[in-house]
């Protein structure tokens, strides 16, 4: 999927690779793009293990983020992860809330649930909603490609934030309908006049 998203980036993208399990570590601090065989020998490097170590993953994400900031750039963290956060102290809604303090800083966070088993698809999309990213279950080659190669735009650029959207139908045209997608974000009346409601 890297690979992939990779091949995509234009020369002058910079990107920085981290891991986590009992611990997070930078594995490479912001290099261009034009540099993609130093890039693909730190991808070829990551090993997998049994800890989720979340916390200490994004807080190191958002901190390492924070110092390259560019306000002319798309500065977005893309997380890969089953999402079985089983190490930190940090309770999911402090978790959540340096996600939303650093989305209120310009860096949004798109997640990604990878994994043959038990992913945790509730924490990873609600961590995506905090980041004002996306979520997607990357479940097989051509998930990746048409996430990362085909809607790259889609996927790596913010084209509209803070949007709300009312739909009414006609009783007389409609009788049933239903929401597929974005149900927790769904508003009363009330919150959608209510500019202070997410």
């Amino acid at each position: 999927s890297l690979q992939l998203l990779l091949d995509q980036l234009h020369p002058a993208d910079r990107l920085a690779l981290l891991t986590f399990d009992s611990q997070a570590r930078l594995i490479l601090d912001y290099t261009p793009a034009s540099e993609k065989d130093k890039i693909l020998q730190a991808l070829d490097s990551l090993q997998t293990s049994g800890s989720t170590h979340l916390e200490a993953g994004l807080r190191l994400a958002f901190s390492t983020a924070r110092a390259a900031f560019d306000p002319a750039a798309s500065n977005r963290i893309l997380l890969f992860s089953d999402g079985a956060a089983n190490l930190g102290g940090a309770t999911a809604e402090e978790i959540l809330a340096l996600i939303a303090d650093s989305r209120r800083q310009g860096l949004f966070l798109s997640v990604y649930g990878v994994g043959r088993t038990g992913v945790h698809d509730e924490l990873l999309e609600q961590l995506a909603n905090k980041g004002d990213g996306t979520y997607a279950f990357l479940d097989s080659i051509e998930e990746a490609r048409r996430l990362f190669v085909d809607q790259l735009a889609a996927t790596l650029h913010t084209i509209a934030s803070d949007v709300k959207i009312q739909v009414e139908f006609n009783p007389e045209r409609v009788r049933l309908w239903r929401q597929l997608g974005y149900e927790n974000r769904q508003l009363t009346k009330e919150q959608f006049r209510d500019d202070r409601v997410d």
